[in-house]
């Protein structure tokens, strides 16, 4: 994973992200993703088959796409804001974490109470 430097638009960050945790799910041999974002505008641009966009919001989702087609199974959708807590609470923290942080199987505890609200539903 690599830091960048600069502002970006909201779309932009979210595809870096989606970016960075495709490249980081396929070194690690993951299949069967399921890929979810509030952000609508993105969601879309990945499941069209278009590809006349050069600009730099297109190159970035031609590059997900291109790490999507190399991978076993990914679905990809949108989910609303409202529904995707657990993702902006770890984005907020981020924000004041100058480590890198990893997990594979025992959440942060900064989310565990929000993950067990969701499997009680």
């Amino acid at each position: 994973m690599s830091i960048l430097l600069g502002y970006f638009s909201p779309k932009t960050a979210e595809l870096i992200a989606i970016r960075e945790v495709l490249s980081w799910i396929k070194r690690l041999g993951y299949d069967q993703i399921v890929l979810e974002s509030d952000a609508l505008t993105v969601v879309k641009a990945l499941l069209s088959s278009s590809t006349s966009d050069f600009s730099s919001f297109g190159s970035l989702v031609d590059n997900c796409k291109s790490l999507i087609a190399e991978m076993n199974s990914v679905s990809v959708s949108f989910v609303p804001r409202s529904a995707n807590s657990v993702a902006h609470l770890i984005a907020r923290a981020a924000s004041t974490i100058s480590d890198r942080i990893e997990w594979l199987s025992t959440p942060p505890q900064l989310i565990v109470h929000i993950l067990m609200l969701d499997f009680q539903i």
